[in-house]
């Protein structure tokens, strides 16, 4: 499932690179959305980021900064069932 979930967000990089590509594109290509802001959800937020700026970035320079990472969480906090100093270091 990782493969494929790379694949994909290199997948999006290569179409918003590709000339034809308008700002609109860019920015739904560039758009990932995580539902659920347990331990699962902020993981996978924190590995995809570090993906796009450790990674992705050298190839897409312009691109990267374009890169939007959204976390949908239903409650007020993320990661509810950790204490609530964990739960404001997830949320900055």
């Amino acid at each position: 499932d990782a493969r494929r979930v790379r694949r994909r967000v290199t997948e999006c990089f290569e179409q918003a690179d590709l000339p034809t590509a308008t700002d609109d594109d860019k920015d739904r290509l560039l758009t990932f959305v995580v539902i659920g802001g347990g331990p699962t959800g902020c993981e996978f937020c924190g590995e995809l980021s570090d993906f796009v700026r450790n990674d992705l970035r050298k190839f897409y320079p312009l691109l990267a900064p374009r890169v939007r990472i959204l976390l949908v969480q239903r409650s007020r906090s993320l990661l509810p069932a950790f204490d609530l100093e964990l739960q404001q270091t997830a949320r900055e």
